[in-house]
């Protein structure tokens, strides 16, 4: 079963991180032009250029997180704050390594609005998912 739930949370968060990713580095910021994206996601990112990187950071810091403590199952709340840490820089260099890489996209700029956003949204997520840890995983 623990090799189950470590495939699952490498599989989950390879997409997550996939995903992200494609939309970064896509030839246009228009998200309702990718025709897998739902409209309804699209024209939310559309309307919200730099903000969109506040929960698309915050999720991909959430599944850095649920890999770690699949793979390393910290029971301590040291554990939980080294994990929360770990994955909110993890998702926060992410963020300013995607944008770096846009500067060599015609089409797509460099916005240090993103990347705040982007770093916000990363411990966001970090700190909802130790949070999440502390509450759901009880000491043996």
């Amino acid at each position: 079963m623990k090799i189950f739930f470590r495939l699952l949370t490498f599989l989950v968060l390879t997409g997550l991180f996939g995903v992200v990713l494609w939309c970064a580095l896509a030839p246009s910021p228009d998200l309702v032009n990718i025709k897998w994206m739902p409209q309804w996601i699209g024209k939310w990112a559309n309307a919200n250029p730099t903000f969109r990187n506040f929960p698309a950071f915050g999720i991909l810091a959430m599944g850095f997180y649920a890999a770690g403590f699949s793979w390393f199952d910290p029971r301590r709340g040291a554990g939980h704050c080294a994990l929360a840490f770990i994955a909110s820089v993890t998702a926060a260099f992410a963020g300013v390594a995607m944008e770096v890489a846009q500067l060599r996209l015609p089409g797509r700029f460099f916005d240090p609005d993103d990347i705040s956003w982007s770093m916000a949204g990363a411990l966001t997520g970090a700190f909802v998912a130790w949070l999440a840890g502390l509450f759901l995983i009880r000491e043996p």
